[in-house]
């Protein structure tokens, strides 16, 4: 009790100081006072971000010039409060999780705002007034039901953050381009079919979201955007990449998985920050050999495609720390031995019947996925001391590989479905090692006698 009391005399307190120091900044008749605001007029960022944050429609209403930020989210509103249109100098609005279906056209008389919640919301639409908000910086609509935007959205020249995920948009304007600001742009999970040609002109573009659409193809002036840092393009329906992407040469991330991808860009090589690329779940048959020029890259996922093999000079790839090539057609791979920083290897559901030549040197190994191949050997691995999940399960192993019972790192070992016959010593091995060894064809005098034996509880029968 005296700890809550404590803490409400502190809370107090500060709300106190913050209202004190709030206090300095108007004059008597309630204007802010100019050596706090901005070249645009506005409180400037080193102070809002100290500004008191009304809470509630009846104290913000007691002082009406004054209100600079309201949060008036989780309220339970219906309705847009008409209260607000009285807060001239509101720069920071929070609508968030509420009821709203509607944004009054009165929104156009409060120009000072630059940051804009109403994620969480039933809005359908958007009042083309909201184009007049030029000092905007920041609009979150996600999660509401807006099927289409104003064309004077492209009015917003100021604005940096445009979120709109979760909603039913069917298109963009064409006239997107004209938000030279635009560095985020986040529209995943709505039904848009194109990107219009216009956002090539959005230089200032860091990361674009447009995962989860129906997008059909991706336009070629997306290689103007110089500036992009993420390019997420994934769950929807491209047929093909044109090779003007390749022009990105500063993009680190791009994501390209679950479409209808049949050829990658030949110069994809000329990306050369790319670290991340995702081409999973396609329909690639081949890759061109300048993938193996993207000297930087870190993690490739290209599973569940078409691939049967890998280019040769896959062994430049020497960054690499996470592979992900299942689910495809390889009988073979090419030699590993360069690739000394793979931490994560998953070449499972393949027809692969040996482990990649020179795989003994990626001994910074912490994942090795193998199962569902053809494997009758396991190469000595006794030196991967980092390694902590093995799953060989569905092949054709006849004995136990000893040389990773041991390992230090090691937590998981799967091993089911096999042709394993007989069992090495295992009262060495660490209690907390889980074996699953179901599915072979053990004696069952060796599976009784692990039973019987409390230290071998987490092996698996």
């Amino acid at each position: 009790m005296k700890n809550k009391i404590i803490f409400s005399i502190i809370l107090c307190l500060t709300i106190f100081k913050v209202n004190a120091q709030n206090d300095n900044w108007f004059d008597e008749n309630g204007n802010l006072l100019p050596e706090y605001l901005d070249s645009k007029g506005l409180l400037a960022d080193e102070y809002l971000a100290d500004a008191y944050e009304f809470k509630t429609l009846e104290e913000a209403m007691s002082n009406p010039l004054r209100v600079i930020k309201l949060n008036l989210s989780n309220s339970n509103l219906e309705d847009f409060p008409m209260e607000i249109f009285h807060f001239l100098n509101l720069q920071v609005l929070d609508l968030s999780s509420n009821k709203v279906e509607v944004i009054p056209s009165e929104i156009l008389n409060l120009t000072k705002l630059q940051y804009i919640a109403l994620n969480n919301n039933h809005l359908s639409t958007l009042p083309p007034d909201i184009g007049v908000l030029k000092n905007l910086i920041m609009l979150d609509l996600e999660n509401n039901r807006i099927e289409f935007l104003p064309d004077e959205v492209c009015g917003l020249e100021n604005l940096q953050n445009l979120v709109l995920a979760d909603n039913n948009l069917l298109r963009l304007p064409k006239n997107i381009g004209k938000m030279s600001k635009l560095n985020n742009l986040s529209l995943p999970n709505n039904n848009i079919q194109e990107i219009p040609e216009s956002i090539g002109a959005l230089s200032e573009l860091q990361s674009l979201d447009v995962s989860s659409n129906n997008l059909q193809s991706v336009p070629k002036s997306m290689s103007k955007l110089q500036a992009l840092m993420i390019c997420d393009l994934r769950d929807n329906k491209i047929m093909s990449v044109p090779e003007s992407i390749s022009a990105l040469k500063h993009l680190p991330y791009l994501n390209l998985s679950n479409n209808n991808i049949t050829n990658v860009p030949k110069k994809i090589g000329e990306m050369e920050f790319l670290q991340m690329l995702e081409l999973n779940k396609n329909k690639i048959s081949s890759l061109p050999s300048s993938i193996c020029d993207l000297q930087m890259l870190q993690e490739l996922d290209v599973s569940e495609n078409n691939l049967s093999s890998l280019p040769d000079n896959f062994f430049q790839l020497n960054f690499l720390s996470k592979l992900c090539l299942d689910n495809n057609n390889f009988t073979e791979l090419p030699d590993f031995e360069t690739l000394i920083n793979l931490t994560e290897l998953n070449i499972s559901n393949n027809q692969l019947e040996m482990l990649p030549i020179g795989i003994e040197m990626c001994i910074g190994l912490q994942s090795l996925i193998a199962n569902h191949n053809n494997i009758s050997e396991i190469p000595n691995l006794e030196n991967f001391y980092e390694l902590e999940t093995v799953d060989f399960s569905y092949n054709k192993l006849t004995e136990i590989p000893t040389n990773i019972l041991n390992l230090t790192s090691i937590k998981e070992i799967k091993l089911n479905n096999n042709q394993i016959q007989t069992l090495p010593e295992l009262y060495n091995i660490k209690s907390d090692l889980i074996i699953d060894l179901s599915h072979n064809r053990i004696s069952p005098e060796d599976i009784e006698t692990i039973k019987n034996n409390q230290n071998l509880q987490s092996i698996k029968l």
